[in-house]
């Protein structure tokens, strides 16, 4: 019988959630985002988007962080 923070640690540190690929309702796969995070100097987020097929805020999301975090 644990607090809400330490069952998501368990289940973080047991491999249990569903983050990244794992996630059923993830767009986009580990190697699409290591991809636009090194492209994003290089192309605007708009291009990045339609390159791969989703909306310019999912690229903003994924190239600053809020998303996918667990990626270097």
């Amino acid at each position: 019988d644990g607090t809400r923070q330490a069952n998501s640690a368990d289940m973080a540190a047991k491999k249990r959630s569903t983050w990244g690929e794992r996630n059923p309702t993830a767009t986009l796969t580990d190697a699409e985002v290591l991809q636009i995070r090194a492209l994003s100097g290089e192309m605007t987020r708009a291009a990045l988007g339609r390159m791969f097929g989703v909306n310019v805020s999912v690229i903003d999301n994924v190239v600053t962080r809020k998303t996918w975090r667990n990626l270097p």
